[in-house]
Formats: C-alpha cells, structure tokens, sequence
C-alpha cells in the first residue's frame, strides 16, 4: 500500500533542466510510500530517468497537436489546454486514484493541472523551475497549490504575479503588498536549489590540452549566436577544439538557434549519449545564456573540475562565483569580452586546473541528497486521509 500516488504532468515537448532536477528528485523518494506516474508529450526525454530500473515508475505519452504547440496566438493556447485537461481527465479516470499533481516547470505552461482541480479536488505541488510572467492565471494559479516549491532567483517573478492577481481581485490597495509578502513566507512557499546526486556525479575533466564545451538547448535565450559570433570574430578555433552538445527543441513556437553551423575545430553533438565522457574530454565551460535562472549544466561542468566562463549578469552563479577563483566572468552579450575570457583560460592549463578545482569544491556543496531534501521529505511524508488507491481494481488500470 502507498502513502500517496502522484501525477507529474510534462507538457514539455524535449528534455532540459527542469526534466533532470524532477528525475533525480523522484530517484531519491522513497519507493515503498510513493508511487508515481508521469503523462508526458515526450516520453523519449525520460528514457534514461535514475530511478527507471528500481522504482514503480509508470510514463503515460499523449500526442502532441503541431499546430497547437507552433501557433502564437491566445485562441491556440487556449484550445491546447483543453486538450491537455481532456487528456488528464481521460488518464485520472483509467488509472489508480491519484492523490496529488505535480507541476514541474510553472503554472504558466501547468495551467491543466489547475482546470482539472475545478472538476476534481486534487491538491496541487507546484515546482517552479525559472522567472513566470506577471499575469492573473498564474498569480491565481500560485495561491490555488497546496505547496510551491521555487528557485531563489524566480522569487520577485512571483511576487508580482500574486501581486498582479490580488490587485485585480480587490478595489482597494491597501496592504496588498503585505499580504503578498505574507503569502510567499507562508509555510506554503519554499526556496530550493538543484543539485546532483552522488551516483551521477560527473567524471572528472582532463587537464593536458584546453577544449572548449557548450552545452544547452537551442532556444535563443541560450545564447549560442554569442559564442559563434566570439569565434567568428577572433577565429579561436583554429587554435582550440570546441565540443557543442545541443538539445534541438521541438513542437514549439519560440526562437531556436541553428545548429549545426559548418565551423573549423567545432564538434556538433545532438543530444548524445556519451554527453559525460563528451565532457569529461573538455575543461573549458563556456555559459551564454541570458540570466540564466539556476544552470544545472553549470553546475555539472563545475563538478567535473572544469574552469567555467559565466556571463556577468546578476544570475544565479554569477552571485555565487568569484571571477578569476572559482570562475571566468565577461561582460553579458559581449562576443568581443566573450573571447578575451576565452582566450585567457585557454592560454594557461595551470589557470584551467586551479579555477577547475575551486569551482569543484563549490560544486561538491551542491549534493542533491541535500539541496532536494525539503521536496523529498515533503513528498515522502504525505499522508491522505482517505484510501490511498482507488476503488477501481488494478483490472481498470493500465498500470
């Protein structure tokens, strides 16, 4: 008998941080009181999930309508989630009974899960991933779930949302400010980091030869037009290898950088296999994303020992890290500082070991067993009060 059963909604068309973070976080539950199942549009980006081979793990695909994912317009949106409600609404009927859903990405993208709870009064988790737009539906959907877990830095993003949503919902101003602030320090809100647990800890880098490494989705925001536009500019390549390992985004409307682009000594990689010994072949990280929320392959690059170049741009790591101890800082969108900073940790290999291993011993800080712990023990610890299944035999389940 489980504890209680989860519903993990994914409506996310290709894999990414946040995809990672919620594997290793339900690698790290307890499997004899929790039982999960994942609905997702994209069942190739859970393949290699942790927790796949010793957990109770059951993935639901559901198809994915182009012309709904690819339109810009409110009416396709709006016509999308019905479509993702009507999918979970078949799914909660054929499946043992759920007992809580989980939002993994921000209620912007889980709207579904909250027009399911005005049919059915499932309590919601909501795990926030980066910065929400200021709207109602999503300052409403913030006060609708049981419990918000959130990165540090998409806190003010909420803050205006809930702000956005109360003010809309009273004639009067007064104090809402007050009690937006009261709800975000309510046991309800909780701050967490990423991290990466012990037995997918990365290899070790080498340090005889400088290689350059990129690795991230090709959505625009990442940046990838600036490390070629730095290359273009001073032509490092013909002096350094650069390995890109690249995520290409699919059934999505937002800009996506072209890949791969005919460039000497540059090594294109379409979500590989062997992105670790791709890495650990590396010792240069090379980050060019646009405030960047948290940057969990930051984080990895930094436990594998390599020296990493991070935008100057009040992010997260850009917080955290001291540039020329534990990292590399140039000015954010500028290919020309870009290639100064690249120049310089490549002309020394003794300058990539040194700032590799101090940013290693931040990174060993950031063990998952620790930085998950609250989300762990909180879903560890959920007990209903009604039965935890269904009546329904496991007859009508597809489970």
């Amino acid at each position: 008998m489980y504890f209680s059963h989860y519903l993990i909604f994914d409506p996310i068309p290709f894999s990414g941080g946040s995809k990672i973070a919620i594997q290793n976080i339900i690698a790290l539950t307890n499997s004899s009181k929790n039982k999960f199942t994942i609905v997702t549009i994209d069942k190739k980006s859970w393949r290699n999930a942790p927790f796949l081979k010793n957990k109770k793990i059951c993935i639901h695909q559901f198809p994915n309508f182009l012309y709904l994912s690819q339109s810009s317009s409110y009416f396709a949106f709006l016509c999308q989630q019905f479509f993702f409600t009507c999918v979970l609404l078949y799914k909660l009927l054929r499946i043992s009974r759920v007992n809580y859903l989980i939002g993994n990405s921000s209620p912007g993208v889980d709207i579904a899960i909250y027009l399911i709870q005005l049919f059915i009064k499932i309590p919601i988790i909501q795990i926030v991933h980066g910065k929400v737009a200021t709207s109602y539906s999503i300052g409403y959907c913030l006060t609708r779930a049981k419990q918000v877990f959130y990165l540090p830095s998409t806190k003010a993003s909420l803050s205006k949302a809930i702000y956005f949503y109360l003010k809309k919902q009273k004639k009067s101003h007064t104090n809402l400010r007050l009690k937006c602030q009261q709800i975000l320090e309510s046991k309800n809100f909780q701050e967490f980091i990423n991290g990466i647990p012990k037995d997918r800890w990365p290899s070790q880098c080498q340090y005889s030869l400088p290689v350059l490494f990129w690795s991230a989705s090709l959505l625009q925001w990442k940046g990838l037009e600036l490390l070629i536009k730095s290359a273009d500019m001073l032509n490092f390549p013909k002096l350094l290898t650069t390995n890109i390992c690249f995520i290409r985004p699919k059934h999505i409307n937002l800009p996506i950088s072209k890949a791969p682009i005919p460039i000497k000594n540059f090594h294109w990689y379409e979500q590989p296999k062997n992105l670790d010994s791709i890495r650990q072949a590396s010792n240069i990280f090379i980050s060019t994303s646009k405030e960047e929320p948290f940057g969990l392959s930051i984080l990895e690059a930094m436990a594998s020992g390599m020296c990493v170049i991070i935008p100057k741009d009040g992010s997260y790591w850009d917080l955290i890290l001291t540039h020329n101890i534990n990292c590399i800082k140039y000015l954010k969108n500028n290919a020309t500082s870009l290639n100064n900073a690249i120049l310089y940790a490549s002309s020394n290999i003794d300058t990539i070991q040194s700032i590799g291993r101090a940013a290693f011993n931040i990174a060993n800080l950031y063990q998952a067993e620790y930085t998950y712990k609250a989300i762990i023990n909180y879903l560890n610890n959920q007990r209903n009060t009604n039965n935890y299944l269904d009546s329904r035999t496991s007859s009508n389940s597809k489970e």
